[in-house]
This record gives C-alpha cells, structure tokens and sequence, in this order.
C-alpha cells in the first residue's frame, strides 16, 4: 500500500521512541581538571587538561559567521581586566592603583566571549577591537590584562588583538607588565576552520589544538562563570561552577516535575538555544554534608544540529575530589526520533518507520526521494540476515508504504531502501 504523507503523521513518525534508555559517564578528573566534548551518538570525543589554554578565538574571519569576533578567556586561568591605557601606550601600562574589574563569558552564547564584552555602546566596538569600515577588520582598541595567582604573587599578562579579516588572522601581541617575553604572533584561522574556536596558550605561547570539530560533539563538561543566574538562592551571579554547556546550534528543552524514567513528551516542549539549558542546576549542593544531591524529577531533550532528538537525565554527580571517579558525570540517555540518510549529497532523501517500536503487525514506512525512484525495501536482523524484502516505488514528495512485520519475532532490526541514488537506513524495533 502506498500514499501521500500527511504532515501530522510524519510528527507522529519524529516523535517516537526508537532506542533503549543506557548508562554513560564523563569523566572531568580531579578538581574538574579536564574538559570533556561527548557526543550523543558515539560517546566521548575528546578529553583535554581545562587549563593548558588563556584565550579562545573563533575560527571564522567572515562578519557573517555566527561566532566570529567571539573571543573567550579561560576562567580556570584567573581573570581578565581592561587595562587604563591606550593600545598606543602598551608598553607604559602601570596597574598600580588599577580597579580590577573582571570581564565574563557569557554563559548563554558562545558568541560573546570576555573580550567582546568590554565593548561600548557604538555599533563598530566589538570589545577587543573596532570596525574599520575600508579593510573591514577589527582593529585592536582595548589593552587587557589577565591575573591569576594570589595577592602578593600574582602573575600577569597584557594583551591587545587584531581580526584581519581579509588576511583570515588574528595578530596577537602580549607581554609580561615589565615588557618582558613579549610576542607578537600572527594566528592562522583557515587551519582550524572546522572547530568553533583556535585556542592559545600564553605559558606555550602557541596555539593549543584542543577542540575536536564542531561537528562532531554535542555536550561539553566543563567549569564555567554563571553569569545568568545564581547558584541556589543565596549565591551570587559570576561564580565559576560545574556543569554542561552544548555546543552551537545544538537545542535543548527542560521538562520539569516530571518522571524521569517514563517522560517522553518532548513535542510539548519549547527548545532553547541557550547554551546553558543543561548548566548545572540539576544537581544541588548541601551546605551540612557538602555532599551532591541531584534534582530527581528533570528531564532534558537535545535537538542535534541535523534534528535528532535524545532524551537525558543525570542518575548521579562525583565530587572532583572524590579519591574514586572523581568528577564524573553519570548520567542515562536515549534518542527519542532520527531521520537518517546515505544519499549523495545532490540528493534530497529521508525515511523513518512508524510506529517504532511496533507490536501491531506493520510498520509504515515514512519517505521521500528527490526524484521518482525504484527502490528495495530489505529488513535485516542485527547479525545482518535478511529476514524480509519487496520492491517498491515512489512518486515526488513524501509517501507512505505500509509492510508486515508479523512474521518477526521481537527485536531489533535495520530496515534499508536501496536505490541508485544509495541507501537510507532506519532502526525498527518490533515487539
């Protein structure tokens, strides 16, 4: 049988459950030592030390890019100050008497880092630098100043930057107070075009090649200032805490009170692209016993950057100074909808099987080729037997082609079209 989708059935098909609930963990060490990027679908990316870097640069030099001019600093490393001087007067910086005024990520968007935020009220001040409307770079017109350490040993850098955008670098130019070890260095953007940020170390005074590309991650464990909201109801704002953040143009929407094993109603949700919907809120800290209890009735669903939406929900968080695990994020997921697809990239192509799982005796299968296309249905079993197949064809647009699964028994199974244009594939779950 085959007809013309409607649109409310193919929201039926993209809401449904097609995976088991499993058990993940990432690991952030001692103290929060590491940075961990997680992706949904294939666990862990990448694990790095959270301060072998000073200062993230986006990695786009183009004014349409969505994170270009975004410079962050790591606040693992101190803080960040404008300097009272002129980038002309660098080298006569004196910071005695100087009002030390932190400068913050902006813990909602990976697009304003510390240094954009010093920037004034002028459409052309980006922070770190201003708009030159000939070259179209920004030009360096603040002087910073980083400080970690304690009172009396303090160790300080001071910094100005420029984006040449046509050039695609950034110029850096940093010393000590004294204008000892003093760099300038010309950053290549192009060689790092597939991650979201280059970052530099001012202790290796060289680029530190961290991130893992941006299309390969999801989720980052991380500590981070909260400049949005404060951490219980006597916290203030711009505490450094632990928590999750999701990588750009990943979504999440929160669902509250809810039961965590058994809620799946994402459709009702409104999807946030703030990048601290996850943050840290979910676990709370008692000020007795200085143990984590976590929140037991919230959920999160995360809308990946190509649709997929996974449901997650935290089952247990190790203090970073545990003597076992420490730092670990012990958390359940699931993926609630896919739409997935091997097609040439000219091709226009998607499937997906509802209902699934299914215990009624068939499933209907959900697609649309690009072109009118002949194709062969095959349904295979994890250890890869074909257990069922059938030609069948397709008009333009979105069909619906309805087959039996009476004869499976329970389980897994890949259903697959096969056409010339290659294979879409769909994981069907039959009860």
């Amino acid at each position: 049988m085959k007809k013309l989708l409607t649109p409310l059935l193919l929201v039926l098909v993209l809401a449904n459950s097609i995976q088991a609930q499993t058990a993940q963990t990432a690991l952030t060490g001692s103290g929060y030592g590491n940075n961990v990027w997680y992706s949904l679908e294939n666990g862990t990316v990448a694990t790095e030390s959270a301060t072998n870097w000073d200062i993230a640069l986006a990695a786009s030099a183009s004014m349409s890019g969505a994170l270009t001019s975004s410079v962050l600093f790591n606040p693992k490393k101190g803080i960040v100050c404008v300097a009272p001087v002129t980038v002309a007067n660098f080298a006569t910086l004196d910071t005695t008497g100087m009002t030390w005024t932190p400068l913050y990520n902006s813990d909602k968007t990976w697009a304003t880092g510390a240094f954009n935020n010093a920037a004034g009220a002028s459409q052309f001040d980006f922070g770190f630098g201003t708009y030159n409307t000939v070259n179209h770079s920004l030009e360096a017109s603040r002087v910073f100043v980083t400080r970690a350490g304690s009172p009396g040993s303090y160790t300080c850098t001071k910094l100005y930057l420029t984006l040449n955008t046509l050039a695609n670098t950034y110029t850096l130019t940093y010393s000590k107070l004294d204008n000892t070890d003093s760099y300038t260095e010309t950053l290549p953007i192009a060689t790092y075009a597939t991650k979201n940020f280059l970052y530099y170390s001012f202790a290796a005074n060289a680029i530190v090649d961290r991130e893992p590309a941006k299309t390969t991650w999801d989720l980052l464990f991380t500590q981070y200032v909260s400049t949005s909201e404060g951490y219980g109801s006597t916290q203030a704002l711009n505490q450094t805490i632990t928590g999750v953040l999701v990588n750009h143009g990943v979504q999440v929407a929160q669902a509250n009170n809810v039961d965590q094993a058994t809620y799946t109603d994402h459709g009702s949700l409104t999807f946030s692209a703030d990048i601290n919907t996850i943050g840290f809120d979910w676990k709370i800290l008692n000020g007795s016993t200085f143990a984590w209890h976590l929140v037991t009735d919230t959920v999160y669903f995360v809308k990946q950057t190509d649709g997929d939406i996974y449901k997650l929900y935290f089952t247990s968080f190790v203090s970073g100074s545990s003597p076992t695990t420490p730092g670990a994020y012990n958390f359940t997921q699931e993926k609630m909808s896919t739409v997935t697809g091997l097609f040439n990239s000219t091709d226009k192509a998607s499937l997906a099987v509802y209902p699934n799982p299914t215990a009624t005796g068939n499933a209907t299968l959900i697609y649309d080729f690009s072109n009118n296309n002949n194709a062969v249905l095959t349904v295979s079993d994890l250890t890869g037997n074909v257990v069922y197949t059938e030609n069948i064809q397709s008009a333009s647009g979105l069909n619906a082609y309805t087959f039996s699964t009476a004869s499976l028994t329970s389980g897994l199974y890949v259903v697959s079209l096969n056409t010339n244009g290659g294979v879409l594939q769909q994981k069907l779950m039959v009860k």
